[in-house]
């Protein structure tokens, strides 16, 4: 899911990013067709109407899709925030399997404002407020319509549950990783 980091800029921020794009998206996933005009009416609409902005957020998730990972398995805080309290669970996976894909993990940029020389709206994917530094997060971003295989799905190397997670789940997810289903 997108950070709201993407979200909550200054539309002034926003106008420079979407004015001053060069073409990120272009290089990494093909050339990508722009309208100044276009751009300048998308954030008037913007300032104007909460409508355009939320269907600018529906946008952005319709076109990539964007798995978050973080470096860390055990903080207090994000077990309560990401895994409800403590009754979910972690995965961890080996990079360095991924070797074959295409798209790697990057790191998430922590700042208190958007650069002001931000090449493309993925770059914002990428972006989020200094509070959330803790979580040491990378994500992979992928464009939504290269996702509809499996084939590239790695399997985790671990698997840790949450303290509170309830016992018939916990059998579950033993049982699944153990291969009984």
């Amino acid at each position: 899911f997108v950070s709201g980091a993407l979200f909550d800029n200054s539309i002034e921020d926003l106008k420079e990013t979407i004015l001053n794009r060069k073409s990120t998206i272009d290089k990494i996933f093909g050339k990508a067709e722009t309208n100044i005009e276009e751009d300048e009416l998308f954030i008037e609409n913007f300032k104007k109407n909460e409508e355009a902005r939320l269907n600018f957020i529906k946008t952005v998730r319709s076109t990539f899709r964007v798995s978050c990972f973080s470096q860390k398995n055990d903080s207090i805080l994000m077990w309560s925030h990401y895994a409800n309290s403590h009754k979910g669970f972690c995965l961890e996976y080996d990079f360095k399997m991924l070797k074959e894909l295409i798209t790697l993990p990057l790191p998430v940029k922590y700042c208190n404002d958007l650069p002001n020389d931000i090449d493309d709206k993925l770059k914002l994917i990428f972006t989020k407020s200094k509070e959330w530094s803790y979580e040491e997060e990378w994500r992979l971003v992928k464009p939504a319509e290269k996702c509809v295989s499996q084939s590239n799905i790695i399997a985790p190397i671990a698997i840790y549950l949450g303290s509170n997670m309830d016992e018939q789940i916990k059998k579950s997810i033993m049982d699944i990783a153990k291969g009984k289903n």
